[in-house]
């Protein structure tokens, strides 16, 4: 490789210099007693290419390590280990304790399993740092949470449509239905919330079913400009405008407030950020 290659050159030089020393030797242009001066050029010469060649090998290894933490943030939106209380991952903590000139840290890095940023530092006890792991495990289980509630909606919302494409087919005086065995729709929000049902086919049920049409029209209306912003959140994001992806994720949640998408959305851009009041 390249470094098997600058030994054989140093190498080579080295051989160059002994033989021209030896021949200066013997042609009589330097006295034998200079020869001592010669050796020790020689070895400075040798140590300084060995600080060279340690020097560059160290800055090839914290351009690995920088590539790494930065695939892993891309990928977790976080690097190394993690903070619960002032949300900053590793590096993150070394910058606010040391500084971001990464020659003032700890050559072997964050020790202890407490964080040290300023925000922490003072904490009683101090607080106990999650491994990568067991962050990751934490996100994991949160985008699993999200899919059980989707999935609960999606079937609730489903009953319900069920339930009210069999009232097309009723009639006056059939008898009453038990609806104590259908698990009411949940809406987004609190201001969605449906009243009591009164018995079918009256005056009453008619104006909830009127109501009930409106509120869904309002609804998909709203979601639509939901929708939009997310997706100009998710454009800013993946050109790298993170604060501008966070508002506009919330100016759509202003319109759904119980959209998991931008809640998952602006969570996974407010770990990007590091912000710590950005709810996840």
């Amino acid at each position: 490789g390249t470094e098997d290659l600058e030994e054989f050159d140093d190498f080579l030089q080295r051989v160059t210099d002994v033989e021209r020393t030896i021949k200066d030797l013997m042609d009589g242009k330097i006295h034998p007693s200079e020869v001592d001066k010669e050796e020790a050029l020689l070895q400075e010469k040798k140590r300084k290419a060995e600080e060279r060649k340690a020097a560059k090998k160290a800055a090839e290894e914290r351009q690995s390590v920088r590539l790494r933490h930065a695939q892993e943030r891309k990928q977790w939106g976080f690097t190394g280990r993690w903070c619960p209380r002032c949300r900053m991952d590793e590096l993150q903590i070394m910058e606010s304790a040391y500084g971001q000139d990464e020659c003032n840290w700890p050559a072997d890095g964050l020790k202890g399993q407490t964080c040290i940023s300023k925000h922490c530092i003072d904490i009683e006890n101090g607080v106990t740092l999650l491994s990568s792991e067991e962050r990751r495990a934490q996100l994991q289980e949160k985008v699993e949470q999200l899919k059980r509630e989707r999935l609960r909606k999606a079937e609730a919302r489903d009953r319900w449509k069920r339930w009210k494409s069999t009232q097309q087919y009723r009639r006056a005086g059939t008898g009453e239905t038990d609806y104590t065995g259908w698990a009411a729709w949940a809406p987004s929000s609190s201001e969605d919330e449906l009243p009591p049902a009164p018995p079918p086919d009256t005056p009453e049920f008619r104006a909830m079913e009127k109501d009930i049409e409106e509120r869904a029209r309002s609804k998909v209306e709203r979601a639509a400009r939901a929708g939009r912003l997310r997706e100009q959140g998710n454009a800013a994001l993946r050109e790298g405008r993170v604060k501008a992806a966070v508002r506009l994720y919330s100016q759509g949640l202003d319109h759904d407030r119980g959209s998991r998408a931008l809640l998952a959305n602006r969570a996974l851009a407010g770990l990007r950020l590091g912000a710590r009041d950005v709810e996840v």
